[in-house]
């Protein structure tokens, strides 16, 4: 069994605000990385919800600490970021569907978007904005203003930014002004 993870008290707040938006009896992408495994540990407890995912880490958390039912994409493994990538994974994701999916990003910036820290990764992830019909972006403080190597997304491809009230104002406000919900946890 692997051991539980260790959320900061701002992963736990993001964690629990976008587990929120995930309603019983719906089908939920979640992606790869921290932010994505705290929505994970809020929603294992919570009935009737299908977890559509290529994190290995979701993955096994889920199947360890939950009886919600877990599919996993399959793919290539992308060691660095612990999620399932390439053809396979494209593959298999065009197959599924899902109400919403929550993802974890490199970096949001304006004007330059929503980015990445691995290519393999952010081709997946361009694939699951573009089939789902609501995308949810969970973001830390460190993501505000910072631009990943990797270009994933305009701004505008996303619906909801979960993230703490230390997120920068001025930042907030425009991608407010861009038709984004902000829920600040």
């Amino acid at each position: 069994v692997q051991q539980a993870p260790r959320f900061s008290p701002e992963e736990m707040g993001i964690g629990a605000a976008a587990g929120e938006m995930v309603a019983e009896g719906e089908t939920v992408f979640v992606g790869a990385g921290a932010l994505p495994l705290a929505v994970a540990h809020h929603i294992a407890s919570r009935p009737r919800i299908t977890v559509v995912t290529n994190s290995l880490d979701v993955a096994t958390y889920l199947t360890q600490r939950s009886d919600l039912p877990v599919i996993l994409t399959g793919g290539q493994v992308d060691r660095r970021a612990g999620a399932l990538v390439g053809h396979v994974a494209g593959l298999a994701l065009g197959e599924l569907r899902a109400d919403r999916a929550i993802i974890g990003v490199g970096g949001i910036h304006v004007p330059d978007g929503i980015t990445g820290e691995s290519l393999p990764e952010v081709q997946f992830v361009r694939a699951v904005i573009e089939l789902m019909p609501e995308v949810i972006v969970v973001a830390d403080t460190h993501k505000w203003g910072h631009v990943g190597p990797a270009f994933l997304a305009p701004l505008e491809a996303i619906d909801v930014i979960v993230t703490s009230h230390q997120a920068p104002p001025a930042m907030v406000w425009d991608l407010s002004q861009l038709g984004i919900q902000i829920i600040q946890a």
